[in-house]
């Protein structure tokens, strides 16, 4: 673990005090499967501690085989103890790299929240951006993750430039920072 006066970045430059970010670097491949998936392979488990954050996520999931009616869900996992969560989540789900209309949905649980309707094309590209803030209660580990449905019949890309930021904002009881 480190120390909040010891966070720098490369160039030695100082980070944001308690700040937390995640971000993959290259394309990850994920399972053609309908258990969770993390969504930041290799950089996926952050550790909280008891105190209120805002975050900020974004991932790009695509696949380019398998037609089996499925959705996909965005949900937290890990042994942190959330009392609330507040999110929402933004998704554009179009066939292949091209401009797609946006979908809007609010999240207050950890579970999965479904994020796209059925898809049964197999050039899926999901773009999902989700803002909120959540209230931590016992420390612990925090990941997160994907889900499909069902096996879609291909494995997905996630694809590389997946972050997640978390800024904390005081005690997990916090209504006002002076």
């Amino acid at each position: 673990m480190q120390f909040l006066s010891d966070r720098k970045d490369a160039d030695n430059d100082i980070i944001d005090p308690g700040s937390i970010f995640r971000l993959l670097t290259s394309d990850q491949s994920g399972s053609n499967a309908s258990g969770a998936q993390t969504l930041l392979v290799g950089a996926s488990t952050i550790n909280l501690l008891a105190r209120t954050y805002l975050f900020e996520l974004f991932a790009r999931i695509t696949r380019a085989a398998g037609t089996t009616s499925h959705t996909t869900s965005l949900q937290f996992g890990g042994t942190a103890v959330v009392s609330t969560i507040d999110y929402i989540a933004s998704v554009s789900n179009p066939t292949g790299n091209v401009l797609g209309a946006a979908s809007e949905i609010v999240g207050t649980a950890t579970s999965a929240l479904a994020v796209t309707a059925a898809n049964i094309v197999a050039t899926e590209d999901i773009r999902l951006w989700a803002r909120g803030i959540l209230r931590i209660t016992t420390a612990g580990t925090f990941i997160p993750q994907f889900n499909y449905s069902a096996a879609p019949g291909g494995a997905p890309t996630i694809k590389r430039g997946a972050f997640i930021t978390m800024r904390p904002q005081g005690a997990n009881t916090v209504t006002a920072v002076n």
